[in-house]
């Protein structure tokens, strides 16, 4: 029987297979209901995500996804070589219906688009924040993107390709 390895888990993640995905501060494991496997030897998780057939994870050198039938793991966007470097963080990540995955990092929402290798910012914060992880997404039953951030409720524009906030009246 093989045992997490660390104490300190980040996340977890049930993908469309039934297993579940457990990130801790020294690496990826897989419990198939019996015992934990552990994928690839990464460190530092800092996110975890998943759509129907990858799982989508991030730590301090890049974001990563994992193919949950071949265990195959493909680097996406290598973090050292970020237009960005100032802020290279990847929190909270979360893979909508369409495939993009978004993140957070002290200043930003990122959205990364894997069929186009490319990732867009949207500036949330001009202040400074110790903590990274500045919004939560959700997705509803019509695939309208949601987030929470900084207190404020959001909803995204495909089309305008624009965050609007809800609950500015309430301010």
């Amino acid at each position: 029987f093989f045992f997490l390895p660390s104490n300190n888990v980040i996340d977890i993640q049930k993908d469309s297979l039934g297993f579940l995905w457990i990130s801790t501060n020294l690496g990826l494991c897989r419990y198939d209901g019996y015992e934990f496997m552990q994928v690839g030897y990464v460190n530092v998780l800092r996110g975890l995500s998943q759509n129907k057939s990858d799982v989508w994870y991030s730590n301090e050198k890049s974001v990563s996804r994992v193919n949950i039938n071949s265990l195959n793991i493909k680097n996406e966007i290598n973090v050292v070589n970020d237009a960005y470097n100032y802020d290279d963080h990847y929190w909270n990540l979360f893979v909508d219906s369409k495939k993009n995955v978004w993140s957070t990092d002290f200043h930003h929402i990122k959205c990364y688009f894997p069929d186009q290798h490319r990732i867009k910012y949207f500036k949330m914060f001009d202040g400074f924040t110790v903590i990274p992880n500045i919004a939560q997404f959700a997705e509803d039953a019509q695939h309208q993107l949601w987030c929470v951030c900084l207190g404020k409720l959001m909803k995204f524009n495909f089309e305008k390709s624009h965050w609007t906030i809800i609950n500015k009246d309430f301010e």
